[in-house]
């Protein structure tokens, strides 16, 4: 049993020894195609490319080895804006591209939000904020320790 299983390994780990891919990503639009070549020294590694959601692209893949494709799309839709039951705050909030981009990231946004509690009747005493983030945004953490 235990011969088999190191035959097995032995035969799966020679398979990976072999390996060179080569994959094309062709978009409508764009003169020439991106190219990616995968080798043992490289084949952990994560390739990606942006591509207009109403463009045509075609991926091609020529050699030995097997990968992985993953097509994300992403939307960002404002919600329905509707008439507010709270009052007693007056909200704003602001999304400006910061033109320093931070080490990572793709761009940068500083999310500005202004409350203010507007009654002088009685006092904010459990006022709960529930902040959500868009998708594909992370924050960043030092800003946060800052505030706190």
């Amino acid at each position: 049993m235990v011969f088999q299983a190191v035959a097995e390994y032995r035969t799966q780990v020679k398979d990976r020894q072999n390996f060179n891919l080569v994959v094309e990503l062709s978009i409508a639009g764009r003169r020439r195609p991106e190219r990616w070549t995968f080798k043992r020294d490289n084949m952990h590694l994560t390739w990606s490319d942006r591509v207009d959601i109403n463009k045509e692209f075609n991926v091609t893949a020529r050699g030995t080895g097997t990968a992985t494709l993953s097509v994300l799309t992403l939307y960002y839709a404002r919600p329905a804006e509707k008439k507010s039951d709270c009052t007693f705050f007056d909200l704003t909030v602001k999304m400006e591209k910061d033109p320093k981009t931070k080490q990572g990231a793709i761009e940068t946004y500083q999310l500005t939000m202004n409350f203010f509690y507007k009654s002088d009747k009685s006092d904010a005493t459990m006022t709960v904020l529930d902040i959500g983030i868009p998708t594909g945004f992370t924050v960043d953490g030092k800003d946060l320790e800052v505030v706190l």
